[in-house]
C-alpha cells in the first residue's frame, strides 16, 4: 500500500470527494498545522501515523508517536528515541532536557500479555518496506490514558506535533468500536478515521471486520451477508461507528484505503476526505 497522500508526490492521490473546507481547503495544510492528531478506524492507522511522523520531520518539526491502546514496538533505527515511562509527563520532561532527537516514541511499557506473536509474524515484520511502513518489531507496548496525553500536551512546546494511534483493530480492515472505544484524547486538533475498502463486496465476518455484531447492526446487515459501499458508509459514518467519540472542536479527516472503489459520501461529516489506492 502507497500512501503519497502526505508526502511530496500525488501521483496515486486521488480526491474527488475532497469535502471544501473555508478556512484550510488543503488537507496537507490542515494536517500541518494541528499540534496534535489521533488516528482510528481499521485498515491503515500505523501506516498512516507513520506517513504524519515522516511528513512532520520532513517540515522540521519535532515530533512524538504515542498510543492510548497498544502498538507494535518500533523497531531501533525508526526513531531518534524510543521511552518506556510509565508516567507520560515526567517522559516528556526527559526530553525536553535533549537536544539530540527530533522524533521519539513514548509508551508506557511492553505489554506483557503479547510479548511474542511467532516466527512466521517476525518474518512477515521484517519484510515490510520501511519507507512507506513504520518498522516495527513483533512485540506489543502499551500506551496511556487519554488525559495523561492531554496533560502532557499542556507542557508540549507548541512546535512538536503529537501523532496518536487511539484505537485498535486486530489487522482488521473495517471496525466499529466497542462501549470503551475508541480511546481519543478530548483535547486533541484533530481525529482522522481510517478505513479499507477493499472489505466491500467481502462477506461481513472475521478477520476481515473487528467486533463483526456491532459493524453489522451499524451496517444495516446480517453476519456474512455481502458489505455493500452505501453499508459501508453507513458504518463510518454512524455517531456510533467511525464518529464515535470525536471530540466537537477537532478538525475530522477520512482516510480511505484499499482498492479504487465508488463509495457514497456525506457532506459536511468530514473536514477532508482523501482516498489512496494499493
Amino acid at each position: 500500500m502507497m500512501f503519497d497522500l502526505l508526502g511530496y508526490s500525488t501521483a496515486n492521490l486521488h480526491t474527488p470527494h475532497l469535502t471544501p473546507c473555508t478556512s484550510h481547503p488543503d488537507p496537507h495544510t490542515q494536517i500541518s498545522n494541528l499540534r496534535s492528531i489521533a488516528v482510528v478506524g481499521a485498515g491503515g492507522k500505523t501506516t498512516l501515523c507513520w506517513q504524519l511522523v515522516q511528513r512532520a520531520l520532513a517540515r522540521g518539526q519535532r515530533v512524538i508517536f504515542t498510543t492510548t491502546t497498544k502498538i507494535w514496538q518500533p523497531a531501533p533505527q525508526a526513531f531518534d528515541v524510543m521511552l518506556l515511562a510509565p508516567d507520560l509527563t515526567q517522559a516528556l520532561l526527559q526530553l525536553q532536557a535533549r537536544t539530540d532527537w527530533r522524533s521519539a516514541c513514548v509508551v508506557a511499557g511492553a505489554d506483557p500479555a503479547a510479548a511474542e506473536i511467532g516466527v512466521l509474524a517476525e518474518t512477515r515484520f521484517l519484510e515490510r518496506d520501511s519507507v512507506n511502513h513504520m518498522p516495527v518489531l513483533p512485540h506489543k507496548m502499551l500506551g496511556y490514558a487519554p488525559d495523561a496525553i492531554c496533560t502532557a500536551l499542556a507542557y508540549s512546546p507548541s512546535h512538536c506535533q503529537w501523532v496518536i494511534e487511539a484505537d485498535g483493530a486486530r489487522g482488521a480492515l473495517l471496525k466499529a468500536p466497542d462501549a470503551h472505544e475508541p480511546m481519543i484524547p478530548a483535547c486533541v486538533d484533530g481525529v482522522v478515521v481510517v478505513a479499507n475498502r477493499d472489505v466491500i463486496g467481502q462477506p461481513l465476518a472475521r478477520p476481515r471486520v473487528h467486533r463483526p455484531e456491532i459493524v453489522a447492526r451499524l451496517a444495516g446487515l446480517a453476519l456474512g451477508e455481502v458489505m455493500t459501499p452505501q453499508a459501508f458508509m453507513r458504518v463510518i459514518t454512524h455517531p456510533q461507528g467511525g464518529l464515535k467519540s470525536l471530540p466537537p472542536n477537532a478538525v475530522r479527516g477520512l482516510l480511505l484505503t484499499g482498492s479504487p472503489c465508488d463509495v457514497p459520501m456525506v457532506a459536511g461529516v468530514f473536514d477532508w476526505v482523501m482516498t489512496v489506492d494499493d
